[in-house]
């Protein structure tokens, strides 16, 4: 904290306040022929001699202060070091209180500008004749014969105004112009600061700061510091300062008991300065203080920690060690002895076994001069059941006689909740009401979860589901699991795809009973909306038949559904039974444009260095439109088309753009309808990264014979590959589509060949044309094609921390392409091929029951991925 004395603004302040009360004194009166005389008379010497015994210096003088002859200000002022100038050109710390000049004695006239000359009363002030004038150079006061700048002024140690090399005295008629208080000091107190945050007994650190704001240089004076209204003795110490010279003082002022009634610090300067300068404070009392405390919050029964953090202030009485008590529920419950020394800090603690009653307590810690209090948090065993929280986490499906398996995870509703200790709870699975698992769940203090198995044996007749419940001593969890036994099995025979926005959506289903006895059942038509969009998710139950159908029987049944705006661009079709369900898509087509894009490619020429962009956009509405395009690279518009497209017209955009900075840039393609972002699709390599040097000698050695014109392989060869390649494909197809009845007869085989030959004709042209290319990677693509088979893999990935079991089927809607039983060790990755060639296919996976999660591919790029994670199984195109 800080206090200032106004002392030292006054002293600049009467440079001008001080010139215009002297200003006001009567002067002399001339006459106008002593006037005109007088001109006369100093023209003739300005012009013909040189003042007597005043060298002419060569040049101008080192610079001092600058004078501004525009300022409004006329006074004349003496420096802190001697120079006399303008006021206009000093500012208010560069000048000692009272610093004008007079003419014989402080009563004499002020010294003062008149035009750019120097005047006291009404007569010129010269030196030996010459006049004073101000001029806008530095310095601005100089004395001068005509134009010729001859000195400068400054003040002499007797108070005398004088030029400073030739040391001639200034005159104003006659009278010699003097400075007053040449010879005055005054020790002013300008700033007090000090660190109150102290106790009885401790060192009060005070900063005085102290200026001299006259002219001479100061005499020792004594300063002397004193406590307002405390009991300590004034601290004392001598200082000199010379004329407007500053200091900063420090003392050390030692506390006394009793010192904390004071309400403040008090500097006097004893002789010749100033007197009574507070500055405001506070010293504590000398004792301990409680200055926080906290507890931890234990289960009922086991220990309560009381943490308390003590500060000690000033040194009264001696000694270090202190008593400390602790008090619950307002009786003393114990106590410990702390060493505290003067002016630090110290923490303790106290143990407390709490009762199973427990719920609150009020807690609190004296040191005898200080007390602090709190109000400790118990949880009671009823409150962490209560928050206590077992969930149903995962399933399989078996088949009747194999067991249910239920994975459950417990936790604590609150996450704030925290036992310091582990805890254990008994969790019961129950079905059909009957008890058939428990487990006792152990919740540890840093890891407060536990996930485990609940399992059940399933009986004949649980098919189609039970009624499963988790019980636990708070929240628990109810489902409904799936048991595979007799039953409908349902099958999509035909979907129309695709259909018109607001016209009937038709689906073909096919229901077989694959149990023992009759049964009648409800067929339903589900209707996902929110297929196409992965943040929704819209199902309804359209449409549904009565099915009633014998051991071994099968029937076909019709569905119907009138589509809306909202089933565009695409809607998932279920058929479910009871017992079974069968998943496919439809597309539905707006009745407005939509513009969609379907494909983005990007190409980066290191040759050109240039990256072309290409985007294929599809109206998929009923209407014709016109719309823009953009192509976007790192959120920057790189180029735009505009572009007309009638009902599910499809057309491929590009462009071509000067390739970005080497790095990885987001390619997006917007319409006004849809945005495609293709994430780090525009790719470019640091050409400074060049290839590695292998050492080999890349000269060509001019004695090997020169290359064939034809890069390509020897057509006859190209021809007996083909060739070769077709009846394998042929075969395969043939025994794909009907294994049980392979070889076939003669009928079938013929209609097979054709079918077979159509789509081996398409695909041999694409693998000739790879195989002329000589890409290693194309080839291989195209023979997977041959065979039926996509450029993608099916891959399964464990993320679980153990070993998993995992059944994977991949098929198509005529034939299952991948079935297999895992067992994968933790993080273990398996690929277990390629994906089909075909226009949808679905991935299934699940303990035993590959239904238990399925998803439906179209169109996919890239690899499918199948993941086991601690929340189930994720099935998802890896791109």
């Amino acid at each position: 904290m800080t206090a200032r004395d106004t002392r030292g603004s006054a002293a600049g302040s009467a440079v001008t306040a001080t010139g215009q009360a002297r200003s006001d004194r009567p002067r002399g009166i001339l006459t106008s022929a002593t006037i005109i005389v007088l001109f006369l008379v100093f023209a003739a010497l300005f012009l013909v001699t040189p003042v007597a015994g005043i060298e002419t210096p060569s040049g101008p003088s080192s610079a001092s202060v600058v004078a501004n002859v525009d300022a409004s200000d006329d006074e004349v002022v003496v420096r802190f070091n001697g120079d006399v100038v303008t006021s206009k050109s000093v500012s208010s710390d560069e000048v000692p209180e009272n610093p004008h000049l007079t003419v014989g004695d402080e009563d004499g006239d002020l010294v003062e500008i008149d035009g750019d000359e120097l005047k006291a009363g009404d007569e010129p002030v010269t030196a030996d004749n010459n006049t004073v004038r101000v001029r806008s150079d530095d310095p601005d006061l100089v004395v001068t014969t005509r134009n010729v700048v001859n000195d400068t002024i400054v003040v002499d140690d007797d108070g005398n105004v004088t030029t400073e090399e030739s040391e001639v005295q200034l005159e104003a008629g006659g009278e010699p112009i003097v400075y007053p208080d040449y010879d005055q000091y005054y020790y002013s107190v300008q700033d007090i600061s000090a660190d109150d945050a102290i106790g009885e007994g401790e060192d009060l650190e005070l900063t005085v700061e102290l200026w001299n704001t006259k002219f001479a240089d100061g005499d020792e004076e004594e300063v002397e510091i004193q406590l307002v209204d405390g009991g300590s003795e004034p601290t004392s110490r001598n200082v000199s300062l010379e004329g407007g010279e500053r200091e900063d003082l420090s003392f050390t002022h030692e506390t006394a008991w009793g010192d904390s009634d004071a309400t403040a610090v008090e500097v006097d300067v004893l002789e010749n300065g100033t007197t009574g300068q507070q500055l405001g404070l506070s010293i504590s009392e000398a004792k301990v203080v409680v200055d926080d405390i906290d507890t931890n919050t234990p289960v009922a029964g086991d220990d309560l920690i009381i943490s308390a953090d003590l500060v000690r202030f000033g040194t009264y009485p001696d000694g270090d060690d202190y008593i400390i008590d602790f008090y619950v529920d307002g009786e003393r419950a114990g106590d410990t002895t702390v060493s505290i020394p003067p002016g630090s800090e110290q923490t303790v603690e106290f143990p407390y076994e709490t009762s199973k009653n427990d719920t609150t307590l009020d807690v609190a810690v004296d040191t005898g001069d200080h007390s602090d209090s709190t109000t400790a948090s118990i949880l009671s065993q009823p409150f962490l059941e209560n928050n206590l929280e077992a969930m149903i986490v995962d399933r399989n499906w078996p088949d009747e006689g194999e067991n249910l398996t239920l994975t459950t995870f417990v936790q604590y509703q609150d996450e704030d909740i925290e036992p310091e200790s582990p805890q254990e709870y008994p969790i019961e699975l129950y079905v059909e009401g009957e008890l058939v698992d428990s487990h006792t769940a152990r919740l540890e203090p840093d890891d407060p979860f536990d996930r485990f198995e609940l399992v059940y044996e399933t009986q004949p007749g649980d098919a189609p589901r039970v009624d499963a419940e988790v019980r636990s001593p708070g929240a628990g969890d109810t489902a409904q699991p799936r048991i595979n036994g007799s039953g409908f099995e349902v099958s999509i025979v035909e979907i129309d795809d695709p259909v018109n926005e607001s016209d009937r959506l038709t689906t073909i289903a096919q229901i077989e009973n694959t149990g023992d006895i009759t049964d009648e059942q409800d067929v339903r038509l589900r209707i996902d909306s929110g297929y196409g969009d992965p943040d929704r998710t819209s199902r309804e139950v359209v449409d549904n038949a009565t099915v009633e159908l014998g051991p071994g029987h099968r029937t076909t049944e019709r569905f119907t559904y009138r589509t809306n705006a909202d089933d565009v661009p695409i809607v998932e079709v279920a058929i479910i039974s009871g017992d079974d369900e069968a998943l496919g898509n439809a597309t539905v087509r707006a009745a407005e444009p939509w513009f969609d894009v379907s494909e983005t490619t990007v190409e980066h020429d290191e040759v050109t260095d240039e990256v072309t962009l290409s985007a294929a956009v599809n109206n998929t509405g009923l209407e014709t439109d016109e719309q823009y395009v953009e192509f976007i690279v790192d959120g920057e518009v790189v180029h735009i088309d505009r572009v007309s497209l009638g009902p599910w017209e499809e057309r491929v955009l590009s462009t071509t753009i000067d390739a970005p900075a080497p790095g990885s840039y987001d390619f997006s393609v917007v319409t006004d309808d849809v945005e495609e972002v293709a994430t780090g699709a525009v790719t470019v390599d640091d050409p400074s990264a060049g290839p590695a040097d292998d050492g080999v000698d890349d000269e060509i050695d001019d004695t090997e014979p020169p290359a064939d014109d034809d890069d390509g392989l020897p057509w006859y060869l190209v021809a007996l590959g083909v060739l070769g390649v077709l009846a394998s494909v042929f075969v395969l197809v043939v025994y794909r589509n009907d294994p049980e009845n392979f070889p076939p007869d003669a009928a079938t085989l013929q209609q097979q060949a054709r079918s077979a030959a159509q789509t081996a004709s398409a695909r041999a042209s694409v693998l000739v044309a790879a195989i002329k290319s000589g890409d290693p990677g194309a080839i291989a693509a195209a023979l997977k094609r041959m065979v039926g088979l996509g450029a993608g893999s099916l891959i399964v990935q464990n993320e679980l921390p153990r070993e998993a079991l995992v059944r994977v089927r991949c098929q198509t809607a005529d034939d299952t392409v991948v079935l297999e039983d895992l067992e994968l060790a933790p993080n273990e990755r398996r690929e277990l091929g390629s994906l089909p060639d075909a226009g949808e296919f679905t991935v299934g996976a699940g303990v035993e029951d590959i239904t238990a999660h399925q998803e439906a591919f179209s169109s996919v790029s890239g690899d499918v991925g199948v993941v086991l994670k601690a929340e189930g199984i994720l099935i998802a195109n890896l791109g």
